[in-house]
């Protein structure tokens, strides 16, 4: 090739991008552009992964996300058309936490180690088997509670019924008693409620759920109003429940058998039979000692200074004089052997059948045995059932009062499980929010 041929052709090379010097600049070129776009891509991610950890932490994404779904049927029985109620993770959140809060003080009771997760102990409250944990029990707690709230709102919603001043007064005064909690433990309101109920959930989901309480709370309280009940029928169902809202009045003292020893763990040995007829034989001197007039604090004196018996001191340092516990027939003073009652004192089931039986008359006296452990001397003084008013009960008899908040209540969950249903579909919305997200 001449070389004016091979200029020709480099003339031609250049004008067509061709040549090896432009081609290797385009390369070049283009190298540093693709590295451009990648770089880029890695910045915008990194700013992408910031933004999205600052979206989780901030709550809102748990405010945002939802967690449970209720769905509902057509009730025409009701006239409740289909519908849906969607709970976001923080107002699912603030639900477990109440539900824990409402067993918190006696957890421990039931074998539930705050201080350990939740979904790594077994629940004593529900007969589930092994696998059923605490996070089982009140996250299911939770969505029940849920879907009650859900239906009776939508109701609520159905049938003209709303929040009045009272119930928002209620709100805003639970909403003040957490601020002055937060106060006084040193938070501010949204940090004391997130440490109380978990991520998400700050004063305006607080607040919402509060008034969505409220709501469900006012269709109970105006359905409740709509029952009426005869005589006849509050009598009937007071004589049903006597014994658990009676008050009795009674002296008792108890005479444990002597123990020997302790087991491998540290525990008494159980009563000997020798022991235990002792134990009988001095309930029974005692016993016949006040059917024919003895004073029951004296013979419990007597008793005491004869085996060395000393009374521990109370609280204030004094030592409790000698003498029978005595129970009083008042308000709050109603017998129960139930562990966790509200109603009253607790007693030894053998008692309680004793003192609460229609037999006893005023002035009887009885040695009550304690299988295995010893024997109760009681006095039977008389059984109050209620027939009076109080300051409860307004105008009402207390035991008619008792019986009509009780077909109430029973005549409202009644109405509640119509309404709600029991097999009421409920979904997670999300892979992420059903469980676990934001606690």
């Amino acid at each position: 090739m001449s070389a004016s041929t091979e200029k020709k052709n480099r003339s031609s090379a250049r004008l067509d991008g061709t040549d090896k010097r432009t081609v290797a600049k385009r390369k070049a070129a283009e190298k540093e552009r693709k590295s451009k776009i990648k770089w880029i891509s890695v910045a915008v991610l990194i700013v992408l992964v910031f933004a999205a950890v600052i979206y989780i932490n901030s709550g809102l994404f748990f405010r945002q996300a939802t967690a449970v779904t209720v769905e509902y049927e057509a009730n025409d029985a009701y006239d409740l058309p289909a519908g849906s109620r969607s709970f976001s993770v923080a107002e699912v959140n603030y639900v477990y936490g109440t539900q824990f809060m409402n067993i918190s003080s006696y957890a421990s009771l039931f074998g539930l180690d705050t201080t350990k997760s939740f979904d790594t102990q077994v629940c004593t409250l529900a007969d589930k088997g092994e696998n059923y944990t605490w996070d089982d029990y009140f996250m299911d707690q939770s969505v029940s509670y849920l879907r009650q709230v859900a239906v009776l709102a939508d109701y609520a919603e159905k049938n003209g019924i709303k929040l009045g001043e009272e119930e928002l007064a209620n709100v805003d005064k639970n909403i003040e008693s957490l601020k002055s909690a937060a106060e006084t433990n040193g938070y501010s309101l949204d940090d004391y409620i997130y440490a109380c109920y978990g991520k998400g959930v700050n004063e305006d989901v607080v607040r919402s759920m509060m008034e969505l309480e409220q709501l469900a709370a006012k269709v109970e309280t105006e359905q409740r109003a709509t029952y009426n009940y005869t005589q006849e029928q509050l009598s009937e169902k007071y004589a049903s429940v006597a014994d658990d809202y009676d008050k009795f009045s009674f002296d008792y003292y108890y005479i444990a058998a002597a123990t020997e020893g302790t087991d491998e763990n540290g525990n008494a040995n159980a009563p000997t039979e020798e022991s235990l007829a002792e134990a009988k034989a001095q309930a029974e001197k005692m016993r016949a000692s006040l059917a024919h007039g003895g004073d029951f604090t004296e013979l419990v004196k007597a008793y005491e200074e004869a085996n060395g018996i000393e009374k521990p001191a109370s609280e204030s340092g004094e030592t409790k004089e000698a003498g029978p516990t005595v129970v009083e027939a008042a308000a709050g003073n109603t017998i129960s052997s139930t562990a966790g009652s509200s109603s009253g004192t607790l007693y030894p089931e053998a008692l309680e059948k004793w003192v609460k039986s229609a037999d006893r008359t005023s002035g009887e006296i009885a040695v009550v045995e304690i299988e295995g452990a010893g024997y109760y001397v009681v006095r039977f003084n008389e059984r109050d059932n209620n027939q009076a008013p109080t300051e409860e009960s307004g105008d009402m008899n207390y035991c008619d009062y008792v019986a009509d908040a009780l077909l109430r209540n029973e005549a409202v969950q009644e109405w509640e499980d119509g309404i709600i249903g029991k097999d009421q579909k409920i979904t997670s919305s999300t892979g992420f929010a059903a469980r676990y997200v934001g606690r």
